[in-house]
Parts: C-alpha cells; sequence; structure tokens
C-alpha cells in the first residue's frame, strides 16, 4: 500500500497532503461573541460539499487576523476558514458629505456563521485571532486561541 505524499507548506506548519478529502457533509456553526467569549448559537450537519480553503493553515507566530481551524486530536490543522470582518470593534460611517470614518462601537458583540467539513477524524473546531475584549480587538498582540469545542458524535459541544 502506498503512502499518500506530502509536502511542506509555505507557513512552514508541518505537512499537509497534496490532495485534500473532499467531504459531502458540512458542519455550519453559528458563533456568537461578546467581548472575548465565544459561544456557539447554532450548528447543523447538513448533506453538501463544504467550499475548499485557498491557502495553508495559517501559522499563529507570523499570522494576522481571526480564522477557524478543524483539528485532529492531534491538534493538527485539517482544515481552516479565514474570517475577514467577521470580529469587529468599529464600523465605516459618513458623518458629512462624501466623508468616510471610522468608530468605535459601543459594544464588542456579534455572530458569524462558518463551513466546515465534517471528517472523521476532526476533534475540535478552534477560533484563532488576536484577543478581543470589551474594549477592542487587539492587533497589536499576537494571534492566540480565542476558544475550543470538541466535536462528537452530535456535533460541537456548547
Amino acid at each position: 500500500m502506498k503512502s499518500k505524499p506530502s509536502r511542506k507548506t509555505s507557513a512552514g506548519s508541518g505537512e499537509q497532503h497534496t490532495a485534500p478529502q473532499i467531504s459531502r457533509r458540512t458542519l455550519r456553526v453559528t458563533f456568537e461573541y461578546n467581548g472575548g467569549e465565544f459561544r456557539i448559537a447554532n450548528q447543523m450537519r447538513v448533506e453538501k460539499i463544504t467550499p475548499p480553503t485557498m491557502t495553508p493553515c495559517p501559522d499563529a507566530a507570523t499570522a494576522a487576523g481571526y480564522w477557524v481551524e478543524l483539528r485532529d486530536r492531534r491538534g493538527r490543522c485539517l482544515f481552516h476558514r479565514l474570517l475577514p470582518d467577521a470580529i469587529r470593534d468599529s464600523a465605516e460611517i459618513y458623518p458629512g458629505k462624501n466623508q468616510l470614518a471610522r468608530t468605535p462601537l459601543r459594544q464588542v458583540a456579534g455572530r458569524f456563521e462558518v463551513l466546515l467539513p465534517d471528517l472523521p477524524e476532526a476533534d475540535s473546531v478552534v477560533i484563532m485571532g488576536h484577543p478581543v475584549s470589551s474594549e477592542g480587538l487587539k492587533q497589536h498582540q499576537r494571534a492566540r486561541v480565542l476558544a475550543k469545542f470538541k466535536i462528537g458524535k452530535d456535533g460541537l459541544a456548547k
């Protein structure tokens, strides 16, 4: 039996299979956040091919922004989904004629949805990014684990 070929990713995060697994089942998860607290608001398994990811898993030591990782029992990233603008602490406003400005939100709270492949080897879903507090995003600090949820036979543990 031949083993699957692997290659080093450009981010230096280890090995990744050259042919990513295609899942015909998808976990649709809605997360809510309030300051630095994250919770699962809704989840469902759907019969749908998961949209692919286009880049290797980000390396928390060098990456910026926010993303969700699907991990196996060893903590290896099986899949990730980038979260551009999912977690916000400011909004664009138009205070005058043809002007654009950013203003801080009164409360750093919201919700976002992600689609992840429903893989049998998946053990947890991890939200990664810069620390979040009720005062805003701490983008000057290194990305880290913000929340982790175990996957069981009935879905994610809330």
